[in-house]
């Protein structure tokens, strides 16, 4: 252990021992100060790059040790902002041996939020600390976009083909789901045989209704779904054409 001794000798009408006090005082600090930081200085730590993410991704975080004394080191994450509402306490590890770990944001935060974790590095002995920080931003993720096709005009009895293109920035499997919204269920044209259920692809082939004396408009919604709370919905329109006017010959 070292030591350190500090002569204060008054030998001049202007310095005081009170002045003398303070000078020992921070040699001391001074020099006890150095010893501290060049002990933890032996280890450091990286806590990785700030990320920028959606809502609902798994976010990993993967933080870097070093020791001088390649000695055994243990790691921990902790969540230190914010520390109150919805977003917070959303991690904590405690010691592991990889300093490697992982988080779910949540889906149940609206717009952009921050998260700061820290890494703590700790040598086995606890006599070497290091930490470093990470920020997590944490946006909502960007609303859907479907189309649900362009306008047709069929004949009656033709098979049509219902399809829509969705966009999603997230790349998250779609669920495509079709409905009818007109005519009402009981009109002409108003029961074309759909999916009752969600389907992972678009397409559906319907049959346009027929033996119907005049133009019949049909309207069909589709809906795209990412999760239980990201939807997007488009309409499209069928015209289906009045059969051509009867013509009799009656010969001669």
């Amino acid at each position: 252990m070292k030591s350190i001794i500090i002569r204060c000798r008054v030998n001049h009408r202007h310095i005081n021992r009170h002045v003398c006090h303070f000078v020992a005082s921070l040699a001391l600090l001074i020099f006890f100060g150095g010893i501290s930081q060049g002990a933890n200085a032996q280890v450091t730590a990286e806590a990785g790059v700030n990320q920028n993410v959606f809502s609902g991704d798994v976010v990993t975080m993967t933080g870097v040790a070093t020791d001088t004394m390649n000695r055994t080191l243990t790691y921990s994450w902790a969540q230190t902002s914010p520390s109150t509402g919805p977003c917070s306490g959303i991690m904590r590890s405690g010691a592991i041996d990889n300093p490697v770990t992982t988080f779910t944001a949540p889906s149940d935060c609206v717009g952009d939020l921050v998260w700061v974790f820290s890494v703590f590095v700790d040598e086995s002995a606890l006599t070497a600390v290091a930490n470093d920080a990470i920020t997590i931003t944490v946006a909502a993720p960007p609303p859907l976009r479907v189309d649900a096709g362009d306008p047709q005009t069929v004949t009656q009895g033709a098979m049509v083909t219902l399809n829509a293109s969705a966009t999603d920035s997230m790349n998250r499997p779609l669920w495509y789901f079709w409905s009818q919204t007109s005519p009402a269920s009981g009109q002409p044209g108003g029961d074309i045989s759909l999916p009752e259920t969600a389907q992972t692809t678009a397409p559906v082939t319907i049959t346009a209704p027929s033996d119907y004396l005049g133009e019949i408009v049909l309207q069909f919604a589709a809906a795209i779904r990412a999760d239980i709370t990201t939807r997007a919905t488009d309409t499209v329109t069928i015209t289906v054409q009045a059969p051509p006017p009867l013509t009799a010959d009656a010969g001669e």
